[in-house]
Formats: structure tokens, sequence, C-alpha cells
């Protein structure tokens, strides 16, 4: 559990791993240099000799992570945020799945809060134990790193999170585990996530969507067999469209500085099309300029 001034929450995230019914887990915690009295609040907890604190400078959830598996004794490693919280059956559930299905990963259902009900159903993912798991990843994450059960000698062989990334640690982790591995899926949801408001992701969106498309682009790189399995349209789609749409769809919905980075995005690297050049005009205005042109649908002509 990295844990970054989470005072607020991670009260909640520690309770939810006590409260399992399976009762033979290790929990560490690794505060990444937090200054709002987070780790006072774990100290209290420490006597559970079954919990762990480990302090660190303020490196990242990566390499809290890292850290963490760097000691971790378990022969299967789940990972919560310090803010995010687990339903009491979950490691039970998760635990019993992979061992009958001998599956790398085990993975269930999630849910948002934080917003309207109506923007945080209940969601449980398709089942991709039998076919198309990679394909499914790149397209998209498909699961949460809070909703999924790891075997620690893949996370081992793997060589842990990718220090180097700013954001999308766990999408690159699951897809460079994906090519070789047995995945079952627990039909329930048993995993929530705190939204905590609009400044969480949009001044990070573009950023997350760049980085999804470098470790898409990368693992391709890695992996022509794979890449060989699609035609040059799909993996146009999953990936340089992917930036195009989520560019479209943050214009459309009136976040300019997103949109904005994201066409500048594919003017710098030659991917845009004649069909893009207003929105990639429209970029390159100063945001206060931006914000005294009407918007619809499309620019103005």
């Amino acid at each position: 559990m990295p844990s970054y001034n989470a005072a607020a929450f991670i009260a909640q995230s520690i309770t939810s791993v006590k409260e399992q019914s399976f009762r033979y887990w290790e929990l560490i915690i690794v505060d990444d240099g937090s200054d709002d009295g987070s780790s006072d609040l774990v100290e209290s907890f420490l006597s559970d000799p079954r919990i762990k604190l480990i302090q660190q400078d303020h490196l990242g959830a990566a390499k809290a992570r890292n850290h963490a598996l760097s000691v971790a004794k378990g022969a299967f490693i789940a990972f919560l945020d310090a803010d995010d919280w687990w339903e009491p059956e979950f490691l039970k559930a998760m635990l019993t799945a992979s061992r009958s299905s001998d599956a790398d990963i085990s993975y269930c259902g999630w849910q948002r809060t934080g917003l309207p009900e109506k923007l945080c159903p209940r969601y449980v993912p398709p089942d991709y134990s039998k076919e198309g798991l990679v394909e499914a990843l790149m397209r998209e994450n498909i699961w949460p790193i809070h909703a999924a059960l790891t075997r620690a000698e893949l996370i081992k062989r793997l060589g842990g999170f990718d220090e180097t990334l700013p954001c999308c640690m766990d999408f690159d982790l699951w897809l460079r585990a994906s090519p070789d591995i047995k995945v079952t899926l627990v039909p329930e949801v048993l995993a929530y996530y705190r939204f905590h408001g609009t400044g969480q992701i949009t001044s990070q969106k573009a950023r997350l969507v760049i980085v999804h498309l470098e470790v898409q682009l990368d693992f391709l790189k890695q992996h022509s067999e794979i890449a060989a399995r699609f035609t040059p349209e799909q993996i146009e789609y999953w990936t340089w469209d992917r930036v195009r749409r989520k560019a479209y769809g943050n214009f459309w919905h009136a976040n300019l500085d997103t949109s904005s980075q994201l066409f500048r995005y594919l003017l710098r690297r030659g991917k845009w099309r004649l069909s893009d050049l207003r929105h990639i005009l429209f970029s390159l205005l100063p945001p206060q300029v931006q914000r005294r042109i009407p918007l619809g649908p499309s620019l103005p002509s």
C-alpha cells in the first residue's frame, strides 16, 4: 500500500484489510514522504504484527510498490492504494479463484465512489480466461490495480513496476504480463476506487493518454510477433486513433487544456489528419483566446 498524504482515508483502507475473512495476510505500507500525519495514523495499527510500515522520501507510487515487493513474503500479491478499499471477502475469493484455476492473475469487479450515483455503476468486467486478453489490454486497461491478485513470482519475473513511467504503471505491468499468463475472473464487485474530484483527473488527463500510448507502442516494439497478429488498421485504432478520440472527446466536453495538449501532440508526432486541421489550429491559440470562441460539436467554419 503506497501512501502519500492520505490521512483522510488511510484508516478506512487499512481497516478493510484487517476485516478480511482470510486472515493470513501481511500488509506492507510504504509512506512516500507524507507531511500530513499519515504515518502517525498508520502507527496506531502497528500493534497488529501483520502490518508493517516503511518510510521513504517522496519517490512516487512505483518506487513505493517496488519497495514493498522487495520485502513481501507471500506467494500472492494484491495492491491497494491508501484511499481505496476492499470487501471483506476480497482476499478469500481471489485466492480461491487463483488456486482452483492455477491462474497467474485473478481479477474482480469494482465500483468508483465519490461521484453521483449514476456515474458510479457496479461493474464486473468480461471473462478473458479463454481468449482475447492481449487484444483487450491493447484497447484499454481492463482492470484497476486494486481489483487484482497476482502471483509474486510473475511480478518478480517481470521486474516489478517500471519506475521511469510517470503514470500507467499498472497498465504497463499487465500488458507486459499478458502474452504468457493465465487469468481468471471473480464475477463479483469486491473493490472500490475513491474519486476525489475533477482536479484529480483534469490535471493529468493528457499525460495519462500519452503515456498509455507510449506503453502500447513500446510493447508492440518489444513483441513484433504479437503485433503481427493484428492488422495495421487495428493497431492504429487502438493507439494513435485512441489519442485522437480522447482529443475530440475532451474538446466536446470543453476540457480545452487537455484537448489542446493532445492535438498538439498529434501535430508534433506527425499523426494529424486534414480533418483535424481546425482543431489543431485552435489548439495553438493562447488559452485566453480559446475561451472567447463559442464552441459546439465542431469549431465554427
